[in-house]
């Protein structure tokens, strides 16, 4: 059974991390019921380990693309200073009279 939206909110607002570690108190079968997130929820095991894997890959793409912006900045940066460094270098090359 997929997770609900109210599920999803309950998951996200415990966090990857703490669901994870109440994961570990849960039975080995995938059909397992986790009642150690909270009382009063038929999520099965399987059901949150998908939730996790899907979490997972959303903080990859993050961590990917930050790290995307952060190369892209280092080449504007260091463009920028060899363009500096080679206007300076034209500068004493051909003096202005």
């Amino acid at each position: 059974m997929p997770l609900s939206p109210s599920d999803r909110a309950e998951l996200g607002r415990l966090g990857a991390d703490n669901v994870r570690h109440r994961l570990s108190y849960a039975g080995p079968s995938r059909d397992a019921v986790l009642t150690s997130l909270w009382p009063g929820f038929g999520m099965t095991r399987g059901d949150v380990e998908e939730w996790l894997a899907e979490k997972s890959q959303e903080d990859s793409k993050l961590k990917h693309d930050i790290l995307w912006w952060a190369k892209a900045a280092t080449w504007v940066g260091v463009t920028s200073i060899l363009v500096m460094i080679a206007l300076t270098a034209l500068s004493y090359i051909l003096p202005v009279d």
